[in-house]
């Protein structure tokens, strides 16, 4: 048997030796090579090392003349065989290799779904060789088959029944897509060859690892890896092969697409641009709430987990996106919830496009917006142990960038502040233990850029519910001091010349402290007559009686009392409001964008329209005080003094006030006032307007009543 096949090797070789020219050698070379080929499958070294000797002698014909034919779709049934060795098919591949360039357009295209046929299952040499010789064909294929005569055939490389082949296919595709040629070295000039620089970083692909540029590029040797229009031409290609149906089914392997797509668009070429951005278009998304495709988009737009290669697997290590490519996946994380919910990915995502050295404008914006999307969606048990860290990032974003300048920081700002406020309704817990978050939200709203304190006010707005009980689980003490803490930060900032700091005081005063708090009403009170309208009518929300409403199964003098608890005590908002207006004017700002125009006048600190409203909220306190059933002097306007462009409604005078009070009412009044007056006279200690009562403390309701009164009577206002 080895003797026979010795023989016909023989013949054939003799046959080869004496083509003594390229149309004989090519008649022969069709007809013999394959079956010479075929041979290597011999279990004889003989046999097989008499075929590497006459494929040495056509190799050196070949390489002399290429014009020859070579029979490719022989030798390639040949190698897709199941039963072929390694052997056959690595010299198959060499004639595969120099047949196909030699080939027609038609005839390439013709025999792809060969080469493409099983080469997920080929060894790692076998599929860079069948890579190699595909790419080419299959970026220019799409192309040829829309141009030919011949009705398109619907999945040409039955990817459909080999699914493993069009993953493989695609996968490579789509490194292709992220490829970029290596920068051109510097011109050579004598000084530069007389100080040569030390050698700089080797080039580094963004989203693919070295293996794979190896692979795509058949180590450097690919003609395209050297010219940028080539690849361009390439991609491009790519791109409609991927796009066309009738080359890939557009049921199967849609993330798949979708990356080479994403890729595409993201490129620093407008042709590649607008190819990318069409398919997008054209083409069914896949699930962005799947897991596997938040997993892939992932992992293209950080690469490896690991900050810096493995010692040992530098190689493989996978680089993360291009800034372009992350700011295109970006978009599509902002659609998802499932994103969201992916830790630690959501994280690290988040801090690099905010903290990544190269990082963009552009692409800090859409991480800023993405932490806004994380505190909105995300699941509550996975933001609660994120929150903090969410938090810590988002708070040193703002106070390493309160310096920089510019339109686009400012912007950031804003999202970073809006950011922390929509964090705060998720998970209010780290906002109750941290005050300090408070204090600096309450600065910035003043003395942030104009454009940054709509969001700073926002974000302070959404921060209410997390301090709404800020003191609860407190002991009496620390509960006191914390209230006392805050309501001093409110009195502070509703004098402030930015709006947005009034604003949000006010606010802050009615969600956070019950009527019943005269500190809470008097910061109402001071905002009551704001030349801004939204905060005019926040305080005066702020200074809104509670309605009365008779309880039930209780005597209507229990029913009163209980009503009682939920307003401030006459005694002790007289003498506090008493003290309050004898305060300094200089820390009342005025002019424009004050809340207090210039050229006003003041009784103490206070403006004459605000002490005006003070002493209609105590008169109204007093009667409401006697009989909560009075409604109609509790539905009436707090500022009955003022102008009608004030209180939104017409003037109310004192004697129109008295009118709407009925005689019942009246009659409580006189009882009440009558025991306050008879309380105050039989004291055990009178002394600066404070008095002991069977030893409990008390205030001097009626006299501070009257003191303030006179203390407007003796001001230069009055």
């Amino acid at each position: 048997m080895e003797k026979d096949e010795i023989t016909l090797l023989e013949n054939v070789e003799l046959k080869f030796a004496l083509a003594d020219s390229d149309d004989k050698f090519e008649r022969i070379l069709l007809i013999f090579l394959a079956p010479v080929l075929l041979k290597l499958n011999s279990p004889s070294d003989v046999v097989r090392k008499k075929v590497t000797e006459i494929c040495t002698h056509i190799n050196r014909r070949l390489k002399s003349s290429p014009a020859v034919k070579i029979p490719v779709k022989a030798i390639l049934d040949q190698f897709i065989i199941p039963t072929s060795t390694n052997l056959l098919r690595n010299f198959s591949l060499i004639y595969l290799d120099m047949g196909f360039m030699r080939l027609s357009d038609d005839e390439k295209v013709t025999l792809l779904p060969g080469l493409l046929s099983g080469i997920s299952k080929r060894l790692p040499t076998q599929q860079i060789s069948l890579f190699q010789i595909a790419l080419p064909i299959i970026a220019s294929g799409a192309e040829q088959r829309t141009s030919s005569s011949q009705p398109p055939t619907h999945d040409p490389y039955s990817f459909e029944s080999n699914l493993a082949d069009a993953r493989f296919v695609l996968q490579k595709i789509l490194h292709v897509l992220l490829y970029t040629t290596p920068p051109a070295p510097k011109a050579a000039t004598p000084f530069s060859l007389a100080n040569p620089e030390p050698e700089t970083a080797e080039h580094n692909i963004s989203g693919i690892s070295k293996s794979e540029v190896q692979f795509i590029t058949n180590s450097g040797k690919a003609t395209w890896t050297k010219s940028n229009p080539a690849l361009r031409q390439l991609k491009l290609g790519l791109v409609k092969f991927c796009l066309s149906q009738t080359q890939v089914p557009e049921k199967i392997f849609q993330l798949e697409r979708f990356l080479v797509f994403i890729v595409a668009s993201a490129d620093n070429n407008h042709e590649l641009i607008s190819a990318g951005e069409d398919a997008l278009k054209r083409t069914h998304k896949p699930d962005l709430e799947s897991v596997e495709v938040i997993s892939r988009l992932y992992n293209l737009y950080q690469g490896s987990s690991t900050q810096q290669p493995y010692r040992g697997a530098a190689e493989k290590y996978v680089y993360p996106a291009s800034n372009s490519v992350k700011t295109r996946i970006l978009t599509y994380l902002l659609k998802s919830a499932a994103a969201t919910n992916q830790f630690p990915s959501m994280l690290q995502v988040s801090f690099d496009s905010l903290y990544g050295e190269e990082s963009t404008t552009k692409l800090r914006n859409l991480g800023m917006a993405f932490v806004q999307w994380i505190a909105r969606t995300a699941d509550k048990a996975k933001i609660t142990p994120i929150g903090p860290i969410l938090l810590s990032g988002l708070i040193k974003f703002i106070d390493e960038n309160k310096e920089t300048g510019g339109q686009d920081m400012d912007s950031l700002r804003g999202f970073a502040y809006e950011a922390v406020g929509l964090l705060s309704k998720r998970v209010p817990e780290i906002f109750r233990s941290d005050v300090s978050i408070l204090y600096k939200f309450f600065a910035a709203v003043s003395t942030e850029e104009r454009n940054v304190r709509v969001s700073v006010q926002d974000a302070l707005s959404n921060m209410i519910d997390a301090y709404s009980d800020v003191s609860s689980g407190y002991d009496s003490e620390k509960r006191e001091n914390s209230q006392r803490d805050i309501l001093k930060l409110l009195l502070e900032n509703v004098e402030k010349s930015a709006h947005q700091a009034r604003y949000v005081s006010v606010k802050y005063a009615n969600a956070l402290f019950p009527f019943s708090n005269i500190e809470a009403r008097f910061i109402s009170l001071l905002a009551s007559f704001d030349q801004k309208l939204e905060v005019k009518e926040e305080a005066r929300r702020g200074l809104h009686f509670p309605r009365y409403k008779y309880s039930s199964g209780i005597s209507e003098s229990e029913s009163f009392e209980k009503y009682r608890k939920l307003l401030p005590n006459f005694g002790k908002s007289a003498h506090e409001l008493l003290q309050k207006s004898r305060r300094s004017i200089i820390h009342i700002a005025t002019g424009p964008g004050s809340g207090h125009p210039s050229g006003l006048r003041y009784v103490g600190g206070i403006t004459t329209d605000v002490y005006a409203n003070l002493l209609s909220f105590l008169r109204r306190l007093l009667v409401i005080d006697a009989d909560p059933s009075a409604r109609q002097a509790m539905d009436a306007p707090n500022d009955i003094t003022g102008p009608a462009s004030n209180s939104g409604g017409a003037e109310i005078t004192l004697e129109e006030f008295s009118s709407i009070i009925d005689q019942k009412t009246r009659n409580l009044l006189r009882k009440s006032l009558l025991t306050m007056w008879e309380a105050e006279q039989k004291s055990e200690v009178a002394k600066d307007n404070e008095m002991i009562v069977n030893g409990e403390e008390k205030y001097l309701g009626i006299g501070h009543y009257i003191d303030i009164i006179e203390f407007a009577l003796k001001s230069e206002a009055s």
